[in-house]
């Protein structure tokens, strides 16, 4: 019934508006369409020239040579160590920050971006770790007696009164990006969106301009680099690592970075030698130990650190945490220690994302569709979140046999692929994707049906007696009472949608549903909220007027309305009914004519601006 009803409802719409749908959908979204604002047509042209340059194009992309997850690590390391971020007046300054800083060494690449409309900050790579040491001796501090000189790879870039500047015009250097970092407004995400060709180019390209991009991981790694050389002086093999969102390939620009301290990962002894470090014992080798330790570092980061505030300790969950915010690269963090276990998983979720092409803009769509429809909050709560959401796609791409399961995996897994995690958590399996063995038969299925299919696998999903495992690539008997079941791929007995209730379970099948509803009803594209626009609850705003249909013909005149006369003792009278009449009917017809040249004119613009 209700679907009768939405039914009637929609006709009854379409009928009451058919006129000017047909016109103003049918025929001034198209000619809008052919003129595309600065932005839009800026992005589009980047993401064309993105693929034109690689010989790719978005739908058809083919995967380059695999590169394995650690090696990305160490080489994204490599560069924060060859970092320095210095603030400056403007992204002007390149060129004079550019010249200074080359007596030092080699400087590699630089990437500009602004944290709001007044501060400006240049990253800059050299090419050796011996550029930045010199850059650290030549560096210096500034009111010793009232700041605390701390030596980090944070620096500002002061002017020089009185300096004679140089020209540099035909300097040439390595300034990759100006202004980068920086999310797409609302308004032009929308219509870039609008101008795509289908759904599946909508959500390559919200995917493609949204992602976490090139200057984005850079300054996060740096932010890691940051904490790892405050301790490092006294502890020598610490490691501070990004996981999540900000490595895995799912980051959005604007996103939280999630860091992980580990003090000894490689740290073993060297039986052959007969020096030996003094050390204190630890007097809590367990959980009360991390806590005690995490709420120094905390005290220490938020202390010393340059950029970093509103330090929170929050040691007491499952995971103790320090979340806090990095000013300087306008990160919100989450510092947590030896949870090697999410080191890993970021490594699963990245290997799914390189075996298909489709898996990433996938994951973009639905995340982006369950912000839209609130069903996640940037807070926690009894709703369902981006991790979770991420391994119901992977789960659903797991039934299109696109993705293998993890058991797959393992079993293909050999003694290089072996890990062991804290609490001898085992994260053993394939790394190289290249010992898959190809699949008899390949899905082709395009992203919209992807889409579409996901909506309707959810909606239908019996999560009351139904659990979600990666690791079966099947669904299992609900091994105990949860609203939803989704087992963690590593720790099997654990369930990573444990905080979700019945409510927001039921809002997620019923959004679910609906979201099928509009793709297997939807209309043609000339519409102002087609595609993803419509099931994000957007619309694009034309800036064409309605044609008002002005009437000229009329069908009855005003005069015919009352008697012409009435003729009383032989002398023919108008009524005061008749005279009203004629003198309104002389303002009516002066309106009209005025009326007729104003659409005149109306029409002739419009058609000028049409053509234009």
């Amino acid at each position: 019934m209700a679907l009768l009803a939405r039914v009637s409802g929609s006709t009854r719409q379409i009928s009451n508006n058919r006129f000017y749908k047909f016109y103003a959908n049918c025929v001034c979204s198209k000619l809008y369409r052919k003129a595309p604002t600065s932005f839009a047509s800026g992005i589009q042209s980047s993401v064309s020239a993105r693929y034109a340059s690689s010989g790719k194009s978005p739908s058809t992309e083919k995967q380059d040579k695999y590169v394995f997850y650690e090696e990305i690590m160490s080489r994204r390391r490599d560069q924060a160590r060859r970092s320095v971020l210095i603030q400056v007046q403007s992204e002007n300054s390149s060129y004079e920050l550019y010249d200074y800083c080359s007596q030092f060494g080699k400087v590699q690449e630089m990437h500009h971006y602004k944290i709001g409309d007044n501060l400006s900050f240049i990253l800059i790579e050299f090419n050796l770790l011996s550029d930045v040491e010199a850059i650290n001796s030549a560096s210096t501090h500034i009111q010793v007696d009232q700041n605390l000189p701390v030596t980090s790879p944070f620096l500002w870039f002061r002017v020089v009164p009185n300096r004679v500047r140089k020209d540099f015009v035909d300097k040439d250097i390595p300034l990759k990006v100006i202004n980068a970092n920086v999310a797409s407004a609302p308004d032009d995400m929308n219509m870039l969106l609008f101008k795509a060709e289908s759904v599946s180019d909508q959500m390559t390209l919200l995917h493609n301009a949204t992602k976490l991009n090139e200057t984005g991981t850079r300054l996060r790694f740096l932010s890691a680099r940051q904490i790892e050389l405050c301790l490092s002086g006294m502890f020598s093999e610490v490691t501070v690592l990004p996981f999540g969102s900000s490595v895995n390939g799912c980051g959005k620009l604007g996103s939280d970075l999630d860091l992980v301290l580990q003090m000894h990962p490689h740290l073993k002894e060297n039986v052959q030698s007969r020096l030996v470090y003094y050390t204190k014992a630890s007097s809590n080798p367990d959980r009360a130990q991390t806590q005690k330790v995490m709420e120094i570092i905390a005290n220490i980061i938020d202390h010393f650190l340059p950029g970093i505030s509103s330090v929170k300790k929050i040691l007491h969950a499952r995971v103790p945490i320090i979340k806090f915010n990095q000013t300087l690269t306008n990160l919100e963090c989450d510092l947590s220690m030896s949870n090697t276990t999410s080191i890993y998983m970021s490594e699963l979720l990245y290997l799914y994302g390189e075996l298909d092409w489709r898996v990433r803009p996938l994951i973009f769509t639905v995340r982006s569709w369950a912000r839209y429809m609130k069903l996640t909050n940037n807070y926690p709560g009894h709703w369902i979140t981006n991790f979770s959401l991420t391994l119901l796609v992977l789960f659903y791409l797991q039934q299109k046999q696109i993705l293998p399961s993890l058991q797959k995996l393992i079993e293909l897994a050999d003694k290089n692929d072996v890990r062991i995690a804290d609490g001898d958590v085992n994260c053993t399996f394939l790394r190289d994707i290249s010992k898959l063995p190809q699949a008899s038969s390949r899905n082709e299925d395009d992203l919209e049906t992807l889409l579409t299919d996901f909506f309707i696998y959810y909606s239908n999903f019996d999560f009351t007696t139904k659990s979600i495992s990666l690791n079966a690539g099947m669904p299992l008997p609900k091994p105990a009472e949860s609203t939803v079941y989704i087992h963690n791929p590593f720790e099997p007995g654990l369930n990573v949608a444990k905080n979700i209730n019945t409510q927001e379970m039921e809002r997620l099948k019923i959004e679910a549903r609906n979201a099928a509803w509009l793709f297997c009803s939807a209309a043609d594209n000339n519409a102002n909220d087609w595609g993803l626009l419509s099931l994000f609850n957007q619309k694009i705003e034309l800036n064409v007027k309605p044609i008002r249909l002005n009437h000229t013909n009329r069908m009855v005149e005003l005069t015919a309305l009352f008697s012409k006369s009435k003729t009383v003792d032989g002398v023919e009278k108008h009524s005061k009914y008749t005279q009203s009449a004629n003198a309104n009917s002389n303002t009516v017809n002066h309106s009209v004519d005025k009326q007729r040249i104003s659409s005149k004119k109306k029409k002739s613009n419009q058609k000028q601006e049409f053509r234009r």
